[in-house]
């Protein structure tokens, strides 16, 4: 997900955010939502240009509360964007993995719901087939990371990202 961040922010090695006027109206509305929240970690990141470092920092500190016996799968959530009320889930959540055999558009189709129910998306179809080949019961219990986002616009949209930890065969 950072790899999209910096993408959808304009950000590479070689650049980094100038604090206070001049910021992209994504990194903008980035700010804003992080004032929101009262992320000020965030508001100062973005301020004295570290966002980027601040954005490696987080995903590195999930990745280290694993431990070394779990393998972990991560799939982006597809249709994310659809979905009603999105906006709620937005941070670090759980949620579960459900089959819908019946799905009009796609019978291998694997929703991600949040624990209390809400549809927040699917596995990408293209996918779906990786997810059955762990061999997982299914509700498959799931790590879920929505973000909000802004385009350069102004537009508002989430990226969401879910995760598998399923324990190292021996």
């Amino acid at each position: 997900m950072a790899n999209f961040l910096q993408k959808l922010f304009g950000l590479n090695d070689e650049t980094t955010i100038s604090g206070g006027s001049g910021l992209p109206a994504g990194l903008a509305m980035a700010r804003q939502r992080a004032e929101q929240i009262g992320d000020t970690e965030a508001v100062q990141a973005i301020d004295n240009g570290t966002y980027k470092e601040l954005l490696e920092q987080r995903a590195a500190e999930r990745a280290t509360t694993i431990p070394s016996d779990v393998d972990i799968y991560q799939y982006n959530i597809a249709g994310i964007n659809f979905r009603r009320g999105i906006a709620t889930y937005v941070g670090h959540s759980v949620g579960s993995l459900k089959p819908q055999p019946h799905n009009q558009h796609d019978p291998n189709a694997i929703a991600v719901y949040s624990t209390d129910g809400h549809h927040l998306g699917f596995i990408p179809a293209d996918e779906t087939d990786d997810v059955r080949a762990l061999r997982l019961r299914f509700p498959i219990p799931v790590s879920v990371d929505i973000e909000e986002c802004y385009d350069d616009d102004g537009r508002r949209f989430f990226v969401g990202e879910v995760t598998i930890k399923v324990k190292a065969k021996e």
